[in-house]
């Protein structure tokens, strides 16, 4: 599971999480599905990141295979 801001090309975003404890379950049930997973998230680059990662509202953007995207969303909504 990467977790980096290199966007691995023909990837696309299943999700985008605001708990970044929800966003890295979400890449595990797909790394347990077999499914290729990418994870960005945002860093305290700018004073708008870093206030809401003080709020407790950092971004977690879950991204997979263009491909393979109907088959990630029935493993989350599974």
């Amino acid at each position: 599971m990467a977790s980096d801001l290199t966007t691995p090309s023909g990837y696309v975003l299943l999700s985008e999480e605001a708990n970044p404890m929800r966003g890295h379950l979400v890449a595990g049930a797909l790394v347990a599905a077999d499914i290729p997973v990418h994870v960005e998230e945002d860093d305290l680059a700018d004073e708008f990141a870093m206030s809401l990662k003080l709020r407790g509202a950092p971004r977690v953007r879950v991204l997979v295979p263009g491909e393979r995207l109907e088959e990630a969303r029935a493993v989350v909504l599974a």
